[in-house]
């Protein structure tokens, strides 16, 4: 009985060694897990933290990248706007030019035009100064023809009407092809000088005298 009640004691003891053990060894396991859970508790809080700022991050950029490209956007509006009024801008100026060089031609065209004025009224003064001189040399041979015949109607004896009728219808003719018939009619009867009988046919009509080519340009 002693025996057994001895082995009973033994036994019962080693049984609460071992349910002590497995309770301090279940705790050690519970510490262990609590610190675990502790540990991604903390870690998750973290990530979580993390999450939202690269979410907030992720919102501002896209933010921002969408008024990038809007004012990109408008960039390119303007920019299509700018290169619409160079455009306009370069065919006015194109235009201005064309009127430039047109106004530019028509000045030297004018100018061309004023010179050769000038060269045709410098000529028509030289031919008017010629014909000037060439008046007052007819003058001159009229006031001699005036005189010669003057000389031989007073002088009858010198030479007959027939012996003079010939040189004195050469000058005559002469004469009038210079000056023309009218000045030489007009002279001879303000001088009452009669030639009809001699060069009557030479004087008939109305012959003006010749011009020179200067002359007409000066009247011109």
């Amino acid at each position: 009985m002693e025996k057994a009640g001895s082995s009973s004691g033994r036994g019962n003891m080693r049984s609460s060694r071992s349910s002590s053990f497995l309770v301090f060894a279940l705790l050690i396991v519970m510490a262990f897990l609590a610190y675990n859970y502790w540990s991604l508790s903390v870690k998750n809080g973290d990530l979580s933290n993390e999450l939202e700022t690269l979410q907030l991050d992720f919102r501002t950029a896209s933010d921002k990248h969408l008024a990038a490209e809007k004012q990109a956007g408008d960039l390119v509006k303007q920019l299509d706007e700018q290169k619409a009024k160079v455009v306009q801008m370069e065919a006015k100026v194109g235009e201005t030019q064309q009127k430039l060089t047109e106004s530019s031609n028509k000045v030297n065209s004018l100018n061309d035009e004023l010179k050769k004025a000038q060269e045709e009224t410098e000529a028509a003064k030289k031919d008017a100064e010629n014909v000037k001189q060439e008046k007052s040399s007819v003058a001159g041979e009229l006031e001699t023809v005036k005189k010669q015949l003057t000389d031989l109607q007073n002088t009858p004896k010198v030479c007959d009407k027939e012996a003079c009728k010939g040189p004195l219808r050469e000058v005559i003719a002469a004469v009038a092809k210079t000056i023309g018939k009218s000045p030489i009619s007009g002279a001879l009867k303000q001088s009452n000088v009669d030639v009809s009988s001699v060069a009557g046919d030479l004087l008939a009509g109305d012959d003006a005298p010749k011009v020179v080519a200067g002359q007409e340009a000066g009247k011109k």
